[in-house]
């Protein structure tokens, strides 16, 4: 077996550096993924492929919460336990109100003094809704758990 890939540059225009939160979804219905990418503490971006040399950028969110992992729920993050803030870290669902990535609505899902690093999405209780699973990067001191480490399971229980 071989592989073969060619490169395409999708942007050199981003604002500042600190980009992460990265996921491909089908944000706009139109049965193709669409890249999404977070700027810690700034924008949230997905990118529309109309040729593999012509991507369009659109404003998801503003005022990131997180610098790490992103997944696709609409849209999934969550604020690094290890990473000092004003605010105790919570975890966030960006929901894709109109179904085509024009509208977004901001959802928080976790509030708990328990941060993330990494989060996956599936569907654990075999209830057919999905679920999710993360841990921090680091344990901060003072966290819900007394500063240990934790890995965190959000049941799906929407009606």
């Amino acid at each position: 077996m071989s592989f073969r890939f060619r490169h395409h540059i999708i942007d050199t225009d981003l604002p500042g550096g600190g980009y992460a939160q990265t996921a491909l979804a089908d944000l706009d219905s139109d049965g193709r993924l669409e890249y999404i990418v977070g700027q810690r503490s700034g924008d949230i971006f997905w990118y529309k492929c109309h040729t593999p040399d012509r991507w369009q950028r659109h404003l998801l969110g503003e005022d990131s919460p997180s610098d790490v992992g992103g997944c696709v729920l609409d849209v999934l993050s969550c604020e690094m336990e290890a990473v000092g803030g004003e605010n105790e870290p919570r975890w966030y669902i960006w929901e894709n109100v109109d179904g085509r990535g024009g509208t977004w609505r901001e959802h928080v899902i976790l509030d708990a003094n328990l941060g993330g690093h990494e989060l996956v999405v599936g569907d654990v209780t075999g209830n057919g809704k999905p679920d999710i699973v993360g841990k921090p990067w680091r344990a901060r001191p003072g966290n819900a758990v007394d500063g240990r480490f934790f890995v965190v399971f959000l049941e799906n229980v929407t009606d």
